[in-house]
């Protein structure tokens, strides 16, 4: 069971110019990132166990930053990748290869995401744990 968690999603939005020939460029692209942390409450008046639950907050919001970090820095491997395209013969290539390649990004994501969880026991290691001291 998890006490916290992170949802995000990221999107974008590119432009293109079709020649007259049929090739096609990217001339825009806009990435958006949009990110929704859920922490847990705490309901009780005893200040001992709220000072032990701020730590563990600190610590766990900390790892749930990490997660957002992650998605913006795919983000802008999305966005600056899409940008890079080069020209392509026609305008359904080149959009078959800039959501590829958004598509692979967000699975590489998914993958850092998880190995970060792992490394950190899912903030345990980072101090979001409610156990010993």
């Amino acid at each position: 069971m998890f006490h916290a968690y992170t949802a995000w999603n990221i999107q974008w939005n590119f432009r293109w110019w079709e020649e007259g020939d049929g090739r096609c460029r990217i001339t825009s692209n806009r990435t958006s990132l949009q990110a929704e942390i859920t922490l847990p409450q705490l309901n009780t008046g005893d200040p001992a166990v709220r000072r032990r639950f701020d730590l563990y907050l600190l610590a766990l919001r900390a790892h749930e930053m990490e997660h957002v970090k992650i998605a913006r820095d795919y983000g802008r491997r999305i966005d600056e990748g899409i940008l890079r395209l080069p020209q392509m013969p026609s305008c359904a290539a080149l959009t078959r290869a800039a959501n590829g390649l958004g598509e692979s990004l967000m699975r590489e994501a998914a993958v850092a995401e998880r190995e970060m969880d792992r490394q950190t026991e899912h903030g345990a290691r980072q101090g979001a744990t409610l156990l010993g001291d």
